[in-house]
C-alpha cells in the first residue's frame, strides 16, 4: 500500500528517472519517493525516445514497492493514466481528455501527457509522468498540447495537477491492491480513444491492423481481426 510520499524537488536535472535510479543505487529509495524537476536536461520516454522538457510543465517519477505479482506491474500504466485524467477533471471537467493505450494522455486528439514504466530488478517500480502545462514552440512542432490552451484560468496549474495527481495515484494504486484491476479498467476503457475504430498496432518488429475493441482483464489490448481477437501486451499503437 502506498500511505504517504517522500518528495525531492530539483529546479533542473537530467531526468527524474534517472535521479530515481542513482537513489536506488546509493539504497535511498523507499517506497512513495517522489523526484520532481522543474526541467529536465534529458527527459526520456518509451524507447528511450527524448521527452522534451522545458520549465514550467511537470515532470515527476514515483517509486513504488507493489504488493502484487510482477507480471500485474504493467497495469500500473493505467493507475496512473486515470490519475492523470482526475487532476485534469478537477481543473476543469469540460476538457475533452482520451487514454491512448498504453501510456499517452490526448486533449482534443493532441498528446499532453505521457507515462514510463521502469522495472528496478523486481524491487521497486518507477512511474515517470510528464505533462504538458504551458505551451512551447517545440510541442507545436510535435503536434502536441498543453492545458493552458484548453483552459482559462491557469492560476496555480501546477500546484493544482500535482496535487490532484498524487491523491489520485494513491487512491487508485491501493485500490488496485485491494480489489483489483477491474475497476481500473472499466475507467480507462470509458475514456479510451478510438474504441471501435480501425487502427494499426507495431509490436515485435511488425504491424498489424483491426478494430481497437479496448483492453482485456489482464490490460492487454484487444484487435478485431476478420472476426477474431488478437491481444497485445505491449506495443504501439497508431490511428489509420
Amino acid at each position: 500500500m502506498l500511505d504517504e510520499y517522500f518528495v525531492k524537488h530539483y529546479d533542473a536535472i537530467d531526468s527524474t528517472h534517472s535521479e530515481s535510479m542513482r537513489l536506488y543505487d546509493k539504497g535511498l529509495l523507499i517506497n512513495g519517493s517522489v523526484v520532481i524537476a522543474e526541467s529536465q536536461i534529458c527527459g526520456f520516454g518509451r524507447y528511450n525516445r527524448k521527452w522534451e522538457s522545458p520549465s514550467g510543465n511537470l515532470y515527476l517519477t514515483i517509486a513504488i514497492k507493489p504488493n502484487l505479482p510482477v507480471s500485474d506491474w504493467p497495469k500500473i500504466s493505467y493507475v496512473a493514466g486515470i490519475s492523470i485524467y482526475d487532476s485534469i477533471m478537477r481543473v476543469d471537467q469540460s476538457i475533452d481528455t482520451h487514454f491512448k493505450w498504453v501510456n499517452d494522455i490526448l486533449i482534443d486528439d493532441k498528446k499532453c501527457a505521457g507515462i514510463l514504466l521502469t522495472n528496478l530488478k523486481d524491487q521497486f517500480l518507477l512511474v515517470g509522468i510528464g505533462i504538458n502545462l504551458i505551451n512551447h514552440d517545440v510541442l507545436t512542432k510535435l503536434n502536441a498540447t498543453s492545458l493552458d490552451r484548453h483552459i482559462a484560468d491557469t492560476d496555480d496549474l501546477k500546484d493544482k495537477i500535482l496535487s490532484g495527481l498524487l491523491d489520485g495515484f494513491k487512491l487508485h494504486y491501493n485500490a488496485f491492491q485491494g480489489v483489483g484491476f477491474i475497476p481500473i479498467k472499466n475507467i480507462w476503457m470509458k475514456h479510451a480513444y478510438n474504441r471501435g475504430k480501425r487502427v494499426g498496432v507495431k509490436f515485435h518488429n511488425k504491424e498489424e491492423e483491426g478494430i481497437f475493441l479496448g483492453i482485456d482483464d489482464d490490460g492487454k489490448l484487444q484487435l478485431l481481426q476478420d472476426g477474431n481477437i488478437k491481444l497485445i501486451d505491449a506495443g504501439e499503437l497508431f490511428f489509420i
